[in-house]
């Protein structure tokens, strides 16, 4: 995965419009320019060290700024693969930082000084190179002895005693963090089989079991952060679905490769047989997962287990009936959505859209793809019963207007979340609308039972 230079201009592309004219008549000398050199002396160390919260510190920055926010995430590890991480390491060592002196002009209250920041030339030691893994990526960098030169032209703020750096979005200081974007030139790996770190039956009870309030099985694949480098338009599996021995399913081709797992599901969608309350049917099901050689790449089986029927949620007010506990209003919001769903944080979600009375959060999502920007409005109303009532409509438990949140894989998703100050049993109502409320999107129901999810 490579960082977006999207994500950088948060630091380094929201350049002055015009720099701060100093006057050159003013007295340079003196406490003020030692001053300034030792707060420039200690930003540097700061980069060095790439400690976002330092860095801040030392600016005129808000903690909860753009800016800020922006060099939290591309400075932290957890934006990256392992390789990547091993490659800024390794690049952020050879970081060595002087101020110029002579550039240092103070008056009154403001100041500026260079910084000049000497770093390895990554770019020439791995130009032209296709490296087989990260080791030859970092033998390079070791010995490279190019470097390359980037000065920052620091300008200053006098805040009590204190000079702060006040133009941290200047885009010559973004361009000290340019290797945090760099692709790295490693072969992809065609055998993307030795990347499958672990399988997990998604939503079952923790020990391949499922309970019968359950629309549909979904086993997930889990790859480690090496799979990033395998092209998705390239690599596939397929799998079948077997109940109590029987072939019930044969899937189409599904890719591999630009996300950490890929998820295989066998419901309404793909034929499953449901009984007359949209459950899948008890039994003892194998999902076998073949490469598209035919030989078997993974297995795993799980148990959906019998139970009784419960009452539906009818709702008194809008004739909704949700299918599978949600139900789509609006076609083009709809083919919007690559994957919709009740969503479980804490594992207390025992059947889909049914939640133990341990649930922390009542939560909703939808993936969209990356380039989906529109914000939306949701409301959730609740009932004590399945009957929701006029009454009941009158005023949402919880508003709230969102926009897609995109992770660091590049997966995208409107979080629909409710987390209200104590849980309450019952039933709940969501609507899904666009923010002026005008088209509704989406409805959905979920229940809150009286019983935690480890007394179910």
């Amino acid at each position: 995965m490579v960082i977006s230079k999207r994500v950088m201009t948060k630091i380094g592309c929201l350049a002055v419009s015009a720099s701060m004219v100093l006057s050159v008549a003013g007295c340079l000398g003196g406490k003020a320019k030692t001053e300034v050199i030792e707060a420039a002396e200690s930003f540097a160390e700061a980069v060095k060290k790439g400690d976002p919260a330092k860095i801040i510190k030392l600016t005129t920055e808000k903690k909860d700024s753009d800016v800020a926010a922006g060099l939290t995430l591309i400075l932290s590890e957890d934006t990256y693969t392992d390789e990547q991480n091993q490659f800024n390491s390794a690049v952020a060592k050879t970081i060595e930082a002087e101020v110029d002196e002579e550039s240092v002009k103070v008056d009154g209250d403001s100041a500026e000084a260079d910084i000049v920041f000497t770093i390895v030339d990554y770019e020439k030691a791995l130009k032209d190179g296709e490296f087989e893994d990260i080791d030859g990526v970092l033998d390079a960098i070791k010995d490279c002895e190019d470097t390359k030169e980037i000065t920052f032209s620091a300008e200053f703020e006098k805040d009590d005693d204190e000079w702060l750096i006040s133009n941290l979005d200047d885009k010559d200081f973004g361009k000290i963090y340019d290797y945090l974007t760099y692709e790295l030139p490693i072969t992809a790996s065609a055998n993307f089989e030795e990347y499958l770190d672990y399988t997990d039956w998604y939503f079952d009870n923790g020990d391949n079991t499922y309970s019968h309030y359950n629309s549909y099985i979904e086993l997930d694949l889990w790859f480690t952060s090496e799979i990033y480098d395998v092209d998705p338009t390239a690599n596939f599996v397929y799998y079948e679905v077997y109940k109590d021995d029987g072939l019930v399913y044969t899937s189409d081709n599904v890719a591999v490769g630009g996300s950490t797992y890929i998820e295989l599901i066998y419901g309404d969608d793909q034929g499953a047989a449901l009984d007359n309350d949209g459950y899948i049917e008890a039994g003892e099901y194998e999902i076998i997962v073949y490469l598209t050689d035919g030989s078997v790449f993974t297995s795993s089986t799980c148990t959906v287990e019998e139970g009784t029927t419960i009452e539906t949620t009818t709702y008194a007010t809008g004739a909704i009936e949700p299918s599978n506990m949600f139900e789509f209003q609006d076609d083009a919001f709809e083919a919007k959505a690559l994957e919709a769903g009740w969503w479980d944080y804490l594992g207390t979600m025992v059947g889909d859209g049914i939640y133990g009375l341990d649930t922390e959060t009542i939560a909703f999502s939808i993936q969209v793809d990356p380039s989906e920007t529109e914000g939306i409005h949701y409301e959730f109303y609740y009932s004590e019963d399945d009957d929701m009532t006029e009454e009941d409509m009158a005023e949402p438990a919880f508003a709230a207007d969102i926009e897609p949140t995109v992770y660091p894989n590049g997966d995208t998703y409107y979080d629909i979340d409710y987390t209200p100050d104590e849980m309450v049993p019952g039933y709940y109502l969501l609507i899904v609308s666009d923010t002026t409320q005008e088209t509704a999107y989406l409805f959905g129901a979920c229940q809150v039972l009286d019983v935690t999810s480890s007394e179910y």
